[in-house]
């Protein structure tokens, strides 16, 4: 039997927002979760799915309820459901304390943040039914996805196997924030999680609609993770840059600042120059280390 368990290792907080309860006038008890994605044009910071509470008849098995909605075109424009084209939930059912859902054969085809996205609504959903601890998904007899959690849900933005990650990578848009492209990176070479991010951040942007994160010449000298700090020295170049264009300097140094802090080891960045500590680079203190800057973060670009 297939089995491909996820291992949540990021912290998702920020990709959901609260329930909205404009679609209902009864309590949550009358009511069921569902999580959905929003729309490119509505997303604001890093919100990319939100819960609508939608009423439920008395006898309606929640299961199935949650099943239907989460099948169902929503009626709020700024939300799609989380299916991707030619992906239907077949059946589910609630055996125990776990609900088991099973998906059209194509399930078995996706991958990426269209795939992670569809798990967690799923598993948010299910387990915000009461007796609900967990979720797995299958493809006829096949288990796809085992014992997901809602706990392990809403832990960060990343989800890491053995073998790769799908993570964020932050660069500069032309509305002066930083916006993020979901890329899946390798981690069965020597390198670190946080130096594969950095190196994948360098290589630049896929959307024409993202600038490159780092100025042209700057050289990534290394990259390391000590008791949740993660320190990276840059060459030379880069404080040259950052003075030629200091209107410039806080976006190269958030995209690099915002990218590794989503990053489940990491809780601030120390930038170095040619491994020594420096008091600013351009309009940016960069004498200690820093987190993750909420105000420059735009919209995701999503694929």
């Amino acid at each position: 039997m297939k089995k491909h368990l996820l291992i949540p290792v990021l912290c998702l907080a920020l990709l959901f927002t609260a329930c909205s309860g404009t679609r209902t006038s009864g309590s949550h008890h009358d009511s069921i979760r569902v999580y959905r994605p929003i729309k490119s044009d509505y997303q604001t910071s890093d919100e990319l799915v939100e819960c609508t509470l939608i009423p439920t008849t008395e006898g309606t098995d929640p299961v199935q309820g949650a099943a239907y909605a989460l099948s169902a075109t929503p009626e709020e424009d700024r939300l799609s459901s989380p299916l991707p084209a030619g992906i239907r939930i077949i059946s589910a059912e609630k055996d125990g304390s776990e609900v088991k859902v099973y998906l059209s054969t194509s399930y078995s085809l996706l991958s990426g943040m269209k795939k992670t996205v569809l798990d967690y609504c799923i598993t948010l959903t299910m387990c915000s039914i009461d007796g609900v601890d967990s979720v797995s998904t299958y493809v006829g007899n096949e288990v796809f996805e085992s014992g997901m959690r809602a706990e392990d849900v809403l832990l960060k933005n990343t989800v890491e196997s053995a073998q790769s990650a799908e993570i964020r990578l932050y660069f500069p848009s032309a509305e002066g924030k930083l916006r993020c492209e979901y890329r899946s990176i390798s981690l069965e070479d020597e390198s670190s999680p946080e130096r594969a991010a950095a190196d994948a951040l360098t290589a630049g942007p896929e959307s024409p609609e993202l600038y490159p994160a780092l100025p042209a010449g700057t050289v990534l000298l290394s990259v390391y993770t000590q008791d949740g700090v993660c320190f990276v020295s840059l060459s030379e170049s880069f404080v040259s840059a950052c003075e030629e264009q200091p209107e410039l300097s806080s976006l190269w140094v958030y995209s690099l600042v915002n990218t590794l802090c989503s990053l489940s080891a990491v809780n601030s960045v120390q930038l170095l120059i040619e491994g020594k500590t420096v008091d600013t680079v351009g309009k940016c203190d960069i004498s200690r280390p820093l987190g993750k800057n909420e105000k420059l973060t735009g919209s995701p670009v999503m694929a």
